[in-house]
C-alpha cells in the first residue's frame, strides 16, 4: 500500500508538470480593443532558449510518464488489490476493541491468579521450612539429653544409623534378590507356557525343526550329532518352525469353509451362523445329529422291509406285522 501511495503522488506530480509545461507553450493573447477589432498579429522572432527549456520539459515529462505506466503495470496487482479493498465497519471495530478489552481483563484475571496461587506456595514453603527448623531444633535437644553419662550407648546407636538400620539393610537387600528371582521364575514360565501352547497348536513343529537341524548337520558332515545346538542351529530350527506353521496355516484357512459347508448339510433349513465361533458351537452337536439321522434312516429301513415282508404274506398276518414293527425298529436302531 505504502509503494501504491508513492506511485500515485508521483503521477499526480507528473500530470501537474505536463500540465505546466503545456500551459507555457501556448502564447498569452492580450484584451480586445474597444472599438472589438483584432489588432494585427506582429511576428516576433522565436526565443530559441523558451522553445529548448519547452522541449526538454516535454521530453522529460514523456519520459516520466513512460516510466510511470512501466511501474504502473509492474505493480498492477496492488492497484487491484486498492480497488477492491473494503473499508471495515464501524461494527466490526467496535466488536475487535470490546474483544481486546476482554481479552485484556481475562490477561489481567491470570495475572492475578498468577500471583495468587505464587503466594500461597511461598506461604507453604515457609510453614514448610519452619517446620524443618522446628523439628531440627527438637532433634538438637533430644541428642543433647542422649549424651547424658547414661545413655551413651543409646546415643552411639542415634549417632551411628548405619550400624543400627544394618538388619534393614540386609533384610530390604534379601527382598531385593527374591523379588528378582520371583520375577525370572515368572518369566520362564511364561515362556514354558507359551512354547507349551505353541506345542499345542502346532505339534509336529518341534520335530519338523529337529528333523532338519540333524538333517543340516549330516550335511555339515557332523561328528557328534547330539551336541548342543549353536547359534545357526537354532535359525534352521526357526526356519523349520516358520514353515511349518505357514503350510499349517494354509490348511487351516479352509477350516471356515468347511464348517459352513458341513453345518448346512447337517442342517438344511437354518441359517449358517456368521462368526466361526458360533459355527464351532453348533458343531459340537453333530454327533446327536447324525446318530439322530442314523435312527431315522433305521427306522425308514425297517419300515420299508416290514411292508414287504408282509405284502408276501397273507392279509391275515397283516396285523402280527405291524405289532412287529417296534421290535424290529429297536433292532436296526445302532448302539
Amino acid at each position: 500500500m505504502e509503494n501504491y501511495s508513492l506511485l500515485m503522488g508521483a503521477a499526480a506530480v507528473m500530470k501537474m508538470a505536463v500540465e505546466m509545461a503545456a500551459v507555457s507553450m501556448e502564447k498569452p493573447s492580450g484584451a480586445l480593443p474597444r472599438s472589438g477589432r483584432v489588432p494585427e498579429q506582429r511576428l516576433c522572432p522565436p526565443d530559441l532558449g523558451f522553445a529548448m527549456a519547452a522541449a526538454a520539459e516535454l521530453s522529460t515529462a514523456d519520459a516520466r510518464k513512460a516510466l510511470f505506466e512501466e511501474l504502473l503495470w509492474e505493480h498492477r496487482n496492488l492497484a487491484e488489490a486498492h480497488n477492491n479493498c473494503q473499508a471495515i465497519p464501524e461494527a466490526s471495530i467496535e466488536a475487535l476493541k470490546d474483544q481486546v478489552a476482554a481479552l485484556q481483563a481475562e490477561k489481567e484475571q491470570l495475572i492475578r491468579d498468577h500471583q495468587k496461587a505464587l503466594d500461597a506456595q511461598k506461604e507453604i514453603s515457609r510453614e514448610l521450612k519452619d517446620q524443618a527448623m522446628q523439628a531440627g531444633v527438637r532433634h538438637a535437644e533430644e541428642l543433647k539429653l542422649l549424651r547424658r553419662p547414661g545413655l551413651t550407648r543409646r546415643w552411639r546407636m542415634l549417632a551411628t544409623p548405619m550400624w543400627c538400620c544394618r538388619p534393614s539393610w540386609k533384610s530390604a537387600k534379601a527382598l531385593k534378590t527374591a523379588e528378582g528371582k520371583a520375577a525370572k521364575a515368572h518369566k520362564a514360565a511364561a515362556e514354558e507356557a507359551t512354547g507349551q501352547k505353541a506345542a499345542g497348536l502346532f505339534p509336529d513343529s518341534q520335530a519338523h525343526a529337529i528333523k532338519k537341524v540333524a538333517e543340516h548337520r549330516a550335511q555339515q558332515a557332523g561328528n557328534n550329532l547330539g551336541a548342543p545346538w549353536d547359534p545357526y542351529d537354532h535359525l534352521v530350527a526357526l526356519n523349520a518352525r516358520v514353515s511349518h506353521m505357514r503350510s499349517v496355516d494354509r490348511n487351516l484357512s479352509d477350516i471356515p469353509e468347511v464348517a459352513s459347508q458341513l453345518f448346512k448339510t447337517l442342517w438344511p433349513g437354518e441359517v449358517v451362523p456368521d462368526t466361526f465361533s458360533l459355527i464351532s458351537d453348533r458343531l459340537k452337536g453333530a454327533c446327536r445329529r447324525i446318530r439322530e439321522w442314523q435312527c431315522s434312516a433305521a427306522r425308514a429301513g425297517a419300515d420299508s422291509a416290514l411292508r414287504v415282508a408282509c405284502s408276501w404274506s397273507g392279509s391275515g398276518r397283516s396285523s402280527a406285522c405291524v405289532k412287529a414293527l417296534p421290535l424290529m425298529w429297536t433292532r436296526f436302531l445302532p448302539l
